[in-house]
């Protein structure tokens, strides 16, 4: 679906580089790659790592447990938590 301002996502490809399992939760660890436009803007690229942690539910299936609004980004060889500001 693409937003009423006009932007869209015209790629989008995470690789996963790394799972580790520690009881009940799951931590993804990987890369991404996008593209996007937006009226009258060219084409542009971003492409960095991501962390996604994942928490089994009663059922056995998998749920994101990382909370929404937090960002997690990499500098140097550190994860750096930031809360996202809106």
């Amino acid at each position: 679906m693409q937003a009423k301002s006009g932007w869209k996502t015209t790629e989008f490809i995470l690789s996963i580089t790394d799972i580790i399992v520690q009881g009940n939760l799951a931590i993804e660890i990987g890369n991404y790659n996008m593209k996007m436009s937006g009226p009258d803007v060219p084409e542009w690229a971003d492409y960095g790592k991501y962390i996604t942690i994942w928490e089994e539910q009663k059922d056995g299936s998998m749920k994101i447990k990382l909370k929404p609004g937090i960002r997690i980004q990499i500098h140097g060889n550190k994860w750096n938590k930031q809360n996202k500001k809106k």
